[in-house]
């Protein structure tokens, strides 16, 4: 997915969108916490990916643990 499909699948249509709308949802708060999900969502599915080409159960583990979520800020 694409930063821009990201947006728009928040109810968004462009960057533009993030710094005029009054909402609270959209100020600078609401545009990081945005970039935020959008880099969680990235490093998950490439862990999701990278654990898939491994048959074990610890192996995967392993792998969609191999970064802490929480890093992302």
């Amino acid at each position: 997915m694409t930063a821009e499909e990201y947006l728009i699948s928040k109810g968004l249509n462009g960057v533009g969108n993030l710094l005029v709308r009054s909402h609270s949802n959209y100020s600078e708060n609401g545009t990081q916490k945005l970039m935020v999900e959008f880099a969680k969502y990235h490093v998950q599915k490439a862990l999701k990916e990278a654990s898939d080409k491994f048959d074990t159960e610890c192996n995967k583990y392993v792998i969609l643990n191999a970064y802490p979520l929480e890093n992302i800020k």
